[in-house]
């Protein structure tokens, strides 16, 4: 009788034993983390998140060909770089929101929307100096060509 009393005091230890690890195996992986530490997620119709992520590339791509085009022009405006680098800023930071999703869909949207126009008007101005800058080239040329007429007038006589 004695060896069942011994046996079941060493099973009582053992079960003891394996319920204190356990207990200490839930705290340290199981333990619940703060709500700003979890993800949140939104949910969205799929059309509403296609159409968001191909408008974004869509800009992309416009503050891309707005960037060659202001290469190209040999001395752009500080005005217009410093509207592109704010522009390349904020689709930057869309982007990144829209990847985070922190923020409702029709604020992104209408962040989106307000993009476009400044990458419109950013366009536009950029042809507007493109057009100046031509005009001034054409009035050198026309200037140089009556200094060449008169100054071959003058050396005719």
């Amino acid at each position: 009788m004695r060896s069942y009393i011994i046996s079941f005091a060493k099973t009582k230890c053992i079960v003891l034993l394996l319920l204190l690890l356990l207990s200490l195996a839930s705290v340290a992986h199981g333990s619940p983390t703060t709500t700003d530490a979890t993800n949140r997620y939104i949910t969205i119709p799929m059309t509403q998140w296609t159409e968001l992520t191909t408008e974004l590339t869509a800009l992309n791509q416009d503050l891309l060909q707005c960037k060659n085009d202001m290469t190209k022009l040999r001395k752009p405006s500080a005005e217009l770089l410093s509207q592109l680098e704010t522009a390349e800023k904020k689709l930057l930071q869309l982007q990144k929101e829209l990847q985070l999703q922190k923020k409702d869909l029709t604020q992104l949207s209408s962040e989106a929307a307000e993009l476009k126009t400044l990458s419109g008007t950013l366009k536009q101005q950029i042809d507007k100096e493109r057009r100046v800058r031509r005009r001034q080239l054409w009035q050198n040329r026309i200037w140089c060509l009556f200094g060449g007429v008169a100054i071959g007038y003058a050396c005719s006589r």
